[in-house]
């Protein structure tokens, strides 16, 4: 096959939204307003190089890739996971070429714009992840290293008395003690509540030591993602009104993703996150979703709040997942943009050549 690449710039964002939401590969982070958005973050200083992939005339591939100087990587995405999106009904022969052709092009590119490494993220609940019955990354056959991660995820095809059982003890106790002291649970306007989330946010992150992520970044998910449908925001409330807790979910046709969430320590006190997460599950489930990602856990956490998470998230049930990640790093002789065309990696040409490819 004969491949063209073209930049971001010169691909419409109705095209390249059509691609992402027909492909098995596609998810929230791939579509056009998210790179809109992490681009329009200044602390973050990403740079944008996503770009098409056309063959016979077509468009048959979009790469969602932008340089983050803070991993002086080539990412897909800058921020947040995405990886190649690829057009469905292509053949297996015609997705692997596809695949390797990208992978060499960023990696072009990486050499270029002087990144030490170049990464990919991909969601576990797209349909391409959850299709790998046998958890392989297939970016390992492209050359790359498998680093994927573990994410607990929920199955929503269970009927609601099937997954309130599936809860633990723990979060059983604590939903009805926050319903015993009046707290309730709504869906609410983006929009409408980005300066109340990141007050809270802000007040999370500093009790826990963490830097607040920039204000920028959530009045982008409010502008460029919910009106679709593609962030929906629940907020708790407690027994006098007063808002204390939020879970921003990501949504994407049959998946979920529990993608950032805050709350005052009143509010976790009294069980209100755990009430929260239950009702968004509910929520979910309600509006057509499938698969729910709670997120990254870590069985072998180092720090407290990596221990701490990993409590939380499987105390709502579901399965451990992969969360595919794979890294190709560049020595830092090749990081450079006078650099040749990548080395082809003998092992996948082999592969290739047994396979037909």
């Amino acid at each position: 096959m004969a491949f063209e690449v073209i930049t971001r710039s010169d691909i419409t964002q109705v095209k390249w939204d059509k691609l992402v939401c027909g492909s098995p590969d596609g998810w929230v982070f791939s579509l056009w307003g998210w790179q809109e958005l992490i681009l329009a973050v200044p602390r973050w200083g990403l740079e944008d190089y996503s770009f098409g992939v056309m063959s016979a005339g077509q468009l048959i591939a979009v790469v969602p890739l932008q340089y983050n100087p803070s991993a002086a990587a080539l990412m897909s995405s800058g921020w947040s996971g995405s990886g190649p999106i690829l057009k469905a009904g292509i053949s297996a022969k015609q997705r692997t070429s596809t695949l390797r052709y990208i992978v060499d092009h960023c990696e072009r590119l990486a050499r270029a714009c002087g990144a030490s490494k170049v990464i990919y993220a991909v969601s576990p609940v797209t349909q391409t992840s959850l299709c790998q019955s046998w958890g392989v990354n297939w970016f390992e056959m492209l050359g790359m290293r498998d680093t994927s991660r573990l994410s607990q995820v929920i199955d929503l095809s269970q009927t609601e008395n099937q997954l309130w059982s599936n809860l633990s003890n723990l979060a059983k106790r604590k939903i009805k003690k926050s319903k015993k002291h009046g707290y309730y649970v709504e869906r609410v306007n983006w929009l409408d509540h980005v300066e109340k989330y990141y007050e809270i946010h802000t007040q999370t992150y500093q009790r826990t030591g963490v830097v607040p992520h920039p204000k920028e970044y959530f009045a982008g998910i409010a502008s460029n993602l919910a009106n679709d449908g593609y962030s929906i925001l629940f907020r708790a409330l407690d027994s006098e009104g007063n808002t204390c807790a939020f879970h921003n979910m990501a949504r994407f046709q049959e998946g979920a993703y529990y993608h950032t969430g805050c709350s005052t320590p009143t509010a976790a006190e009294a069980g209100g996150n755990y009430m929260l997460f239950w009702n968004a599950m509910l929520e979910a489930k309600k509006i057509g979703v499938r698969w729910f990602d709670a997120g990254w856990i870590f069985p072998h956490g180092a720090s407290e709040k990596q221990k701490g998470l990993t409590h939380f998230k499987t105390r709502f049930g579901g399965q451990v997942h992969r969360s595919f990640f794979a890294e190709l790093d560049l020595p830092p002789s090749d990081c450079n943009p006078l650099a040749g065309p990548p080395v082809p990696n003998p092992f996948t040409r082999m592969m290739e050549k047994l396979l037909g490819k």
